[in-house]
């Protein structure tokens, strides 16, 4: 599956996850929509590349960004993120710095109320779930 651009979709009461990313290179784009009431993860990325996510609402989700970590194949991941609206949530993103995955956030387009953490930091792995490491870590600001 190639990369993908979705525009203004909007998701109610998400039980795994609202989009999973599957591309193999590129970059997609969620420019726009939301999600609330997700138990667990927004938008799920289990590809290569890039996602970025633009303009976005999230209203009370676990992660609004999570880099799958247990694959058996794996790669380092890229994603943006700006303009979100974001309330009692878990973390914007979840990353993989033991793969290289890298999130940007521009930090000064954040409109958040309780979100515990911008980026959380986890180690993927092959043989067994992945564990949260760490907070705060592998955050940059998007210039």
């Amino acid at each position: 599956i190639g990369p993908c651009n979705l525009y203004n979709v909007w998701f109610e009461d998400v039980c795994e996850s609202a989009i999973t990313i599957k591309q193999t290179s590129g970059q997609s784009n969620i420019v726009g929509g939301g999600a609330k009431n997700a138990d667990g993860t927004v938008v799920q990325y289990a590809g290569a590349g890039t996602v970025k996510i633009d303009s976005y609402c999230a209203q009370t989700f676990g992660d609004l960004y999570n880099s799958c970590g247990n694959y058996t194949t794996q790669y380092k991941r890229t994603t943006l993120i700006s303009r979100i609206i974001g309330s009692s949530g878990s973390a914007l993103a979840v990353i993989n710095p033991n793969h290289g995955d890298v999130a940007q956030f521009d930090t000064g387009s954040l409109s958040l109320s309780s979100v515990t953490d911008i980026c959380k930091a986890c180690e993927g792995v092959t043989t067994r779930p992945y564990c949260n490491v760490g907070s705060g870590i592998g955050v940059s600001n998007l210039d």
